[in-house]
């Protein structure tokens, strides 16, 4: 970005945190956005005190799951026809700038405002997993909020995932472009005929 689009970045972004503070009465907010990976410097920047919590993912999960969250969504909002190959081409492309930026730049946050934890423990042991991220980041409440989140997670315990399967030309495609990635969060690397 230029700096005068950093500044107004900055400067909508920093307005809608207030909107959303305002709107939940001036509580900490918990914000969900993956294109954050690539923006710890500018957070840091405005946002000292920040605290990070990097969930990560298998890599083909990612890719799957990313295509059809895009399909998902352009299906319902394009103006023209979308490509698969296109589309297929910009997953493989910006995960590779997310995660290389993120890695780059998550020795930057301070000691005590970092956790980060597999997708899959956090689907498996929700209870411990908040327990050990409230730990970790030394965030109050947890024996608070707890009755909270098994009430959530009842609520949600009938929820169907999606089911991905890892077809020999995912497992092309994913070792081809993302290799570093299986080394860089320690995930198993699948060879074709093994998914």
């Amino acid at each position: 970005m230029t700096p005068h689009e950093r500044t107004r970045w900055v400067e909508a972004y920093v307005s809608l945190l207030r909107k959303a503070t305002f709107a939940t009465g001036g509580r900490r907010q918990l914000i969900k956005n993956c294109a954050h990976s690539a923006r710890i410097p500018l957070l840091l920047e405005r946002f000292p005190e920040a605290k990070f919590i990097h969930i990560h993912r298998n890599p083909y999960k990612v890719f799957l799951s990313t295509l059809h969250m895009l399909n998902t969504v352009f299906l319902r909002s394009q103006l023209q026809h979308v490509d698969p190959e296109r589309l297929e081409a910009f997953v493989l492309r910006s995960y590779v700038q997310l995660l290389e930026r993120f890695l780059t730049d998550r020795a930057q946050i301070p000691e005590g405002n970092y956790t980060e934890l597999r997708f899959d423990d956090l689907q498996a042991s929700p209870i411990a997993e908040l327990r050990r991220i409230y730990r970790e980041l030394d965030l109050p409440g947890f024996a608070e909020a707890e009755p909270r989140i098994h009430a959530y997670l009842d609520s949600v315990a009938g929820y169907k995932k999606n089911v991905y399967d890892f077809a020999d030309d995912v497992i092309r495609k994913v070792n081809k472009h993302w290799s570093f990635a299986f080394e860089a969060l320690a995930y198993e690397r699948l060879e074709p005929g093994t998914g």
